[in-house]
């Protein structure tokens, strides 16, 4: 899994520097790519379940390397964030790859084992990942462009955006909810009422169109 990410960023990161930019875009890709394999196929997740020591032991390690890479001096940090071909970018490159897919994998395997059930708050609340994340960055920059010019700490700032966007957001997603077209906008599947003792009794089957 790492070495085509790794052949991305060392041949890209040189020419496309940026953050975001084409070497990116064309590693994170990569992640993408791979969750769709691993949800097509459970026995991926049992394998990475089984695997979990290891990709933390992995994890841990690398990571630790980058970090005293990157207190050793300027020279380790612009290597990093504006590379040339060298063996210096390769070795980085290498080890950034291993934290990125190890780290992945290990709170992967963790939640799978952990964290595997639903309940009724959880399904509506599964479905409104993507509304409010479109809606939250919106209002964030709204919220944000009059905060942040306040005679303020950062810390308070932070604050004080966070406890308007998310309602904001939350609020804006029930209104969003309520009618079919914004449903269709925001990726909600068509409205369909359900009978409440329908979803109560049966949680594992119920319609989840109806949220």
């Amino acid at each position: 899994m790492v070495i085509p990410m790794v052949v991305c960023r060392l041949i890209l990161k040189p020419v496309f520097q940026g953050y975001t930019d084409w070497a990116d875009f064309f590693v994170y890709i990569w992640p993408f790519i791979y969750g769709f394999i691993f949800m097509a196929d459970p026995e991926f997740i049992e394998i990475i379940k089984r695997k979990m020591l290891m990709f933390l032991n992995v994890g841990a390690i690398s990571s630790a390397i980058f970090i005293y890479l990157g207190s050793s001096g300027e020279q380790m940090i612009q290597a990093y964030l504006q590379p040339e071909y060298s063996w210096i970018h390769l070795g980085i490159t290498i080890n950034v790859m291993f934290i990125a897919v190890s780290w992945i994998m290990f709170f992967l395997g963790l939640f799978a084992r952990s964290m595997n059930f639903s309940n009724s708050i959880l399904i509506p609340a599964n479905i409104s990942i993507l509304p409010i994340y479109i809606l939250h960055q919106s209002l964030i920059i709204v919220f944000g462009y009059y905060i942040v010019g306040l005679e303020l700490s950062s810390f308070t700032k932070f604050i004080i955006i966070a406890f308007t966007a998310i309602p904001a957001s939350i609020l804006l997603y029930k209104l969003i909810q309520t009618n079919i077209v914004t449903r269709f906008m925001f990726g909600l599947k068509p409205f369909v009422k359900l009978p409440k003792q329908k979803i109560l009794g049966k949680l594992d089957s119920v319609n989840v169109r109806s949220y």
